[in-house]
């Protein structure tokens, strides 16, 4: 399950990092995401600017704990995604 199934990042970024080249047919599906620490997007980071609304790997029934952003309203969970997030804890 989710609780079983973890990401663990290290503390130094984000856990996982996203690039413009993500489509909608990717997915991250049913993971614990945690540890991960950063300006901005802590758990998961797609691209920044004009290019987050490319980042449309879908999101689903995750668990994203744990994670701390430094700057303020920055996303310590997700930041710069335009996909679908959806049944996330």
């Amino acid at each position: 399950g989710v609780k079983d199934t973890v990401i663990q990042g290290t503390g130094s970024g984000p856990v996982i990092q996203l690039g413009p080249a993500t489509t909608k047919n990717s997915a991250i599906i049913g993971f614990t995401i945690k540890g991960g620490s950063g300006e901005y997007g802590a758990g998961i980071k797609g691209t920044s600017g004009r290019d987050s609304a490319l980042s449309r790997t879908r999101i689903l029934r995750c668990r994203i704990v744990g994670n701390g952003s430094t700057a303020t309203r920055a996303g310590g969970a997700i930041w710069g995604h335009g996909g679908l997030v959806e049944g996330n804890i």
